[in-house]
């Protein structure tokens, strides 16, 4: 074989290849063309397809020569081209490699790597059966020249038939387009799809093609599509996409969203265009718009604020009657991140809030919390703060969180109240009671006794010696009747007091120098050890003649129920809490059995030792004087143990500027 005959199988082969452009006919006669001039028996060609194979290649074309197939068989050659083939083959190496013995099948193989647009495509490999070949330098670089062409020409092909689908599937896609798609030329309609027809309401495409996209516009939008296909065609740039309007064979108008493009049709200059059918659309946004305008004005007028809040961007809007609300405009609200919002939730509630919030948000469940939140102007007012966390479609936490604050400050104002007016209710009937028990018996008795007197008294004869008897006994019943009077005088006196203009600044200490030296006598004949801690809070705001009222009584019960055989030690301190001042008065006495008498305690009329002075009044007057100005008091004690007694205070200034 000379290099001049396979020189010209080579032109032959490639000749072949131009002048059939399907290779499944031109190619194996072009390989047997060169096989027969290269006297090789097989030629095989590989493309590289998966690198993540170990065998990464895909086999495009497989020839041999009939006499040699059956030896080729044979041979059980398996193409798994070793590691470093298959690195020197990517280097631009050709691999030839020849049988090491007689009794070997496959006497040889080269292997020819395959390049196209300066990247590895794969390679040719040219093989024998029946005698061993040597490849001369000048046949290798004719098959290199031969299987460049080969690969020129399958890429070539592949780049043809892709091109093909490509456009088959562009006519298929745009065919069956969901929306309607038109060309035009200089406004004439050149090519419309089904859906075009489907579109204006027109029978079929024919219906279309030939007429003036005008045509089917109404006159008054005429100057401007005339305008938009101008500066289109002028620019020969794609127009933003606009709604225009579109009309029916009745007149009837179709809302249509329209994007615009220079185009190309059968080697002309055109224009595009892709109508979607918004009309559906656009009513259905008009009716929620509507709606969403209604339900503004519900929100407006019954001072709710509706909120959406996006969980992964803590992005926040806010609607509805944020004004009224909270005292700033929309605009300004609508800027607050959740952390801003977070802040304007009074201290005191913060933290149980935003509990509830993150709790909600862990379990994507609902969200409901009450809490006090600061207007623009400083002021506070109670929210009611409802809504529900939507779960993520596809993740499992929460996505979103809707929901509404209400402004029920008026509401919490008119429960305060009902509560307020309930308790005074019970007090008012309490009182009754007291009252009923009071005039049926303190007062009914010596009123009885007075009348039989009365009657008794001799008026014919007033020297009888025994009127005298009777005038002394009617004074006596008169004094117990005073007395009783004046204990319900001084009870009213004490129901309603004006706190605000009676307090004043009282020193504890002071108080209760003042009223030891008015007891002066009782200290003196007893032993008494006496404590006093005001360093926590050393003066209050208070009315004086209930602060001293309540000092007074509690330091004198001590000492009436004092152990007679030791000495009493009273304790007497102050300690502050969120809203009150506690002031309490602890002893050694000889206490009391609550579950007996607790209900009783601070009751009119009511002792609880017989070898004790006194009406029972005290603990019952202190009790309402306390209870005037917003306090309570309690009682700790055990029989031989002792009592402790501690008032609940309001600071009357603190009290009402906070008010």
């Amino acid at each position: 074989m000379t290099i001049n005959r396979l020189f010209k199988a080579v032109a032959d082969a490639s000749f072949e290849l131009l002048s059939e452009s399907r290779l499944e006919y031109s190619l194996p006669k072009a390989l047997q063309c060169v096989a027969d001039a290269a006297q090789i028996d097989r030629i095989q060609i590989f493309q590289y397809t998966n690198p993540t194979l170990k065998f990464p290649y895909t086999l495009l074309n497989d020839w041999c020569t009939h006499a040699s197939d059956i030896e080729w068989q044979k041979s059980g050659f398996n193409w798994l081209v070793q590691e470093f083939w298959h690195k020197a083959l990517q280097d631009r190496e050709t691999i030839r490699w020849q049988a090491p013995n007689e009794e070997h099948l496959l006497k040889s193989v080269m292997l020819i790597p395959l390049f196209f647009q300066n990247h590895y495509w794969g390679f040719m490999s040219f093989e024998t059966v029946r005698l061993a070949k040597e490849w001369s330098e000048e046949e290798v670089q004719i098959i290199n020249t031969f299987s460049a062409n080969i690969a020129v020409q399958i890429n070539n092909n592949h780049s043809e038939r892709v091109l093909k689908e490509s456009e088959e599937r562009y006519k298929n896609l745009i065919e069956h387009a969901p929306v309607a798609i038109i060309v035009h030329i200089k406004g004439e309609i050149v090519y419309a799809n089904p859906e075009a027809a489907r579109f204006i309401h027109a029978s079929s495409v024919s219906e279309i093609i030939g007429k003036n996209v005008l045509h089917f516009v109404p006159k008054e939008d005429h100057p401007m599509i005339i305008e938009r296909m101008t500066q289109i065609a002028t620019s020969n740039q794609a127009g933003e996409k606009i709604h225009e309007r579109f009309l029916k064979p009745n007149g009837e108008i179709i809302e249509a969203e329209v994007t615009a493009i220079p185009f190309v049709f059968e080697g002309k200059r055109a224009i595009q265009v892709i109508a979607n059918n918004i009309t559906k659309q656009k009513k259905a946004l008009k009716t929620i718009e509507e709606n969403e305008e209604r339900f503004r004005m519900v929100l407006e007028k019954t001072g709710q604020v509706v909120y959406d809040y996006d969980v992964q961007s803590r992005a926040i809007k806010w609607s509805g009657a944020i004004e009224e609300v909270t005292g700033y405009t929309p605009e300004e609200f609508n800027t607050f991140t959740v952390a801003e919002w977070a802040e304007m939730i009074h201290p005191s509630d913060r933290q149980k809030t935003m509990e509830l919030l993150q709790a909600a948000e862990d379990n994507c469940v609902s969200f409901s919390a009450v809490y006090r939140f600061m207007r623009k102007d400083g002021s506070y007012i109670v929210i009611d703060d409802e809504g529900i966390f939507v779960k993520h479609p596809l993740l499992p936490k929460s996505e979103r969180l809707l929901g509404v604050m209400k402004n029920i400050t008026a509401i919490k104002q008119s429960e305060e109240e009902l509560q307020r007016i309930n308790k005074h209710l019970k007090k008012v009937n309490d009182e009754l009671e007291q009252f009923a028990y009071i005039t049926s018996h303190n007062l009914r008795a010596p009123i009885v006794n007075l009348s039989s007197l009365v009657a008794l008294f001799d008026r014919q004869n007033m020297s009888e010696p025994h009127n005298l008897q009777y005038l002394d006994k009617i004074d006596q019943s008169v004094k117990r009747l005073e007395s009783t009077l004046n204990d319900l005088v001084q009870i009213v006196s004490e129901r309603k007091p004006n706190p605000q203009a009676n307090s004043t600044k009282l020193s504890f200490n002071q108080l209760v120098d003042e009223i030891c030296q008015s007891i002066e006598n009782q200290f003196k004949d007893t032993s008494i050890s006496l404590r006093c801690d005001f360093a926590s809070v050393p003066s209050i705001h208070q009315i004086d003649v209930h602060l001293r009222s309540v000092l007074l009584n509690l330091l004198t019960n001590a000492i009436k129920y004092r152990k007679r055989d030791q000495n009493l030690h009273i304790d007497i301190k102050t300690q502050k809490t969120d809203e009150y001042v506690c002031l309490s008065v602890s002893d050694n006495g000889i206490g009391m059995d609550l579950e007996k008498m607790g209900h009783k305690l601070f009751g009119l009329y009511q002792r609880f030792s017989e070898e004790s002075e006194g009406k029972g009044m005290g603990l019952y007057i202190i009790k309402n004087q306390i209870e005037s100005t917003g306090g309570y008091i309690t009682v700790d004690s055990q029989p031989g143990q002792g009592s402790t007694f501690t008032v609940y205070m309001k600071d009357l200034k603190e009290s009402y500027e906070t008010v």
